[in-house]
């Protein structure tokens, strides 16, 4: 199988989300016949959830693209 660019998954947002798409992103991967690079990042949800409700978009997207 080959190797594919880095695929970066946000989790912490949905109950158990994170394996679901984890679990549809390799099985799909493996499918197509490559094998996946992931790397998944924990994101805290009320952190996420005041930018929404504030409206801070772009703040929110800084949050989420942080790597801390």
């Amino acid at each position: 199988m080959a190797e594919t660019r880095l695929l970066g998954l946000v989790g912490g947002l949905g109950i158990g989300a994170a394996v679901i798409y984890y679990e549809g992103l390799t099985a799909a991967c493996a499918a197509a016949g490559f094998v996946p690079r992931l790397s998944i990042a924990h994101a805290h949800a009320p952190n996420a959830l005041a930018h929404v409700e504030a409206g801070r978009i772009g703040g929110l997207a800084d949050y989420l693209a942080d790597p801390r």
